[in-house]
């Protein structure tokens, strides 16, 4: 079973998938005043059925909806994603972030939730908080949030095929494969 968008692409499509940082909250960006927290508290609970309802039926996954956190800092995650990618076990991390966070509503932004999550894809424990520490790593997920901003990305999931077409949020796997096609017949992929 695919899990995202990128799973069901690949079953059809050869791609090679080069994954950027992007924090939603970064820690230095103001916070919402009292009123507009509300409006967005509330516009996130009104729109939740629409995100369960396009998992279950896109993915066949059961997302439980995570407490709402304003102070939820992903810097560390992406860190984390990072080392994690250094250690050679990126894209097994990531999915069980992805799980920690939407399927078990696990606090990403805590360490040890990370370096549990890193010991459950065979990561060593010694060499992963290492990895969290070297500056190599925090440097690369600042550098991919200046990217972000420079491409004018807004939010995830966001998907750039060939440098040049950008397809933003979780759109259907069948648009995903009209970019790809499109990319394979102006002959900026093989």
């Amino acid at each position: 079973m695919a899990e995202s968008g990128l799973d069901s692409l690949a079953q059809t499509h050869a791609i090679a998938v080069t994954w950027k940082a992007y924090e939603l909250r970064p820690v230095e960006a103001p916070r919402r005043p009292p009123a507009e927290a509300a409006r967005f508290r509330q516009y996130l609970k009104e729109s939740w059925p629409r995100v369960e309802t396009i998992a279950r039926e896109r993915f066949g996954l059961t997302l439980h909806e995570p407490p709402y956190r304003p102070e939820l800092s992903t810097r560390l995650a992406h860190v984390a994603a990072k080392a994690a990618e250094a250690l050679g076990r990126g894209d097994a991390f990531r999915r069980a972030v992805f799980r920690a966070y939407w399927v078990a509503g696990q606090d990403i932004g805590s360490e040890d939730v990370l370096v549990e999550i890193a010991r459950a894809v065979s990561l060593g424990e010694a060499e992963f908080r290492a990895g969290l520490k070297e500056d190599v790593h925090r440097y690369a997920v600042a550098a991919d949030q200046q990217w972000a901003y420079r491409a004018n990305l807004g939010g995830v999931p966001a998907f750039i095929f060939a440098d040049r077409y950008l397809v933003s949020g979780a759109q259907p796997v069948e648009l995903l494969r009209q970019v790809a096609d499109r990319c394979v017949q102006e002959g900026l992929v093989s």
